[in-house]
């Protein structure tokens, strides 16, 4: 959705109630101003679309276990950790970053880990691979990947806007992937046990593609 510059005269209290709000929301005045009238209209905004997903998200997540919540970076970004039992238990960092006016993907998900050691950064990068070509051989399309040594950004799409669908999508398949990144490396013999996994999560329909 486009913007643009209007003028407005607005009381100089008011004005400061609405600064004193946007930062104690992390948000700009125009923005939270923008929210404020798209509520009194039942207008749906990109900002308010990512709220309702993100909110349904948090739910979903933070009843999982193994998961753990970080701040959001954005207004439009939320974060996730989880630990892999691997030496010194290294954090297994997620970032979901959706897309104010979504066209061929609503958003991306981005997994990173902190390290140097090069042979978890060698471990990590065989699992990444692996995972793009199950999921490409699977679902028969390729799917948008980046990959590089210790992080994958995968583009997300799905059919349907529906907030709480999305959000529902969105919690299965970082479920998913964190399940099957634990399994691989617990025993990388175990790839066709995460092959089946992902082929019931496929065959049941899950809205991420």
């Amino acid at each position: 959705m486009s913007k643009s510059v209007y003028s407005l005269v607005l009381m100089d209290r008011l004005v400061e109630e609405v600064d004193r709000l946007a930062y104690a929301r992390g948000t700009s005045r125009s923005n939270l101003i923008n929210q404020i009238l798209a509520e009194a209209l039942s207008f749906v905004t990109p900002e308010k679309r990512i709220s309702d997903i993100f909110a349904r998200l948090e739910t979903a997540m933070g009843a999982a276990d193994g998961f753990k919540l970080s701040l959001q970076s954005g207004d439009s970004m939320l974060s996730l950790q989880s630990s892999l039992r691997y030496k010194y238990n290294p954090t297994i960092r997620y970032q979901l970053a959706l897309y104010r006016n979504p066209t061929d993907a609503f958003g991306e998900l981005r997994v990173y880990f902190r390290t140097k050691s090069p042979a978890l950064l060698e471990h990590l990068t065989r699992f990444f691979v692996f995972w793009a070509k199950l999921e490409c051989a699977v679902t028969g399309h390729e799917i948008k990947y980046e990959i590089s040594p210790g992080k994958l950004v995968r583009k997300l799409s799905a059919s349907g806007s529906d907030p709480e669908r999305l959000a529902d999508a969105c919690a299965k398949y970082i479920t998913l992937f964190d399940t099957s990144l634990k399994l691989y490396f617990d025993n990388p013999a175990r790839c066709d046990e995460i092959h089946a996994m992902y082929l019931d999560y496929h065959r049941k329909g899950n809205a991420i593609s």
